[in-house]
């Protein structure tokens, strides 16, 4: 696939890889990748930071999906992007939710998944959705269990406070699996608190 370095577009939903291969980080032309439906899809390519051309990427329904790879805030011109898996802090090679900071040409619906993962609200303050004022909703998935210790659901709230989304975005935004009773001063009265 490499060898199509003209492409500018890549559609391969509903396809039954586990990861994409490398050779599409080199390219440098394309716009648009869609992987909707991959559900068996488990990693991105770590190379993708690369492709800055790259507009519109869309992941929905790809429930295997572990983690983005560092560098890739470096897509900043991206305008679509369905969903971002935040890694854990020990993981060398994934990206922290600090590599939104850049991104603020996002449109449309944004899903972050993996909150459990940060360590702090000023961790999570990184991320700078205060600044996406393009999005029109965003869901914040923290993916905790109901039964969390003390430690872990003050470091929940520091984080859901911290992130404080753009104000016009706020009466569009979903919170899953939060296990706290407490909430952040920036919410709305239409924010809809979910589990799975």
């Amino acid at each position: 696939i490499n060898k199509l370095t003209r492409l500018r577009y890549l559609n391969l939903s509903g396809s039954r890889f586990l990861r994409l291969p490398d050779t599409v980080c080199n390219l440098e032309l394309l716009e648009t990748l869609i992987l909707n439906d991959c559900e068996e899809l488990n990693m991105i390519p770590q190379q993708i930071g690369k492709l800055i051309k790259l507009r519109h990427l869309d992941l929905k329904n790809t429930p295997n999906l572990q983690y983005f790879p560092e560098g890739f805030g470096r897509l900043t011109a991206l305008r679509t992007l369905s969903k971002f898996v935040i890694a854990s802090k020990s993981s060398r090679k994934g990206a922290k939710i600090g590599e939104l900071k850049e991104l603020n040409l996002l449109k449309g619906h944004l899903e972050i998944s993996g909150f459990k993962r940060v360590k702090s609200g000023s961790d999570a303050m990184k991320a700078e959705l205060v600044k996406k004022k393009h999005l029109q909703s965003i869901c914040l998935n923290f993916e905790c269990n109901p039964v969390q210790n003390p430690e872990a659901i003050n470091i929940m709230e520091n984080v859901l406070e911290a992130l404080n989304p753009f104000p016009e975005m706020r009466n569009n935004v979903e919170v899953r699996n939060y296990v706290s009773s407490k909430y952040p001063t920036w919410i709305d009265a239409s924010t809809r608190f979910t589990s799975n």
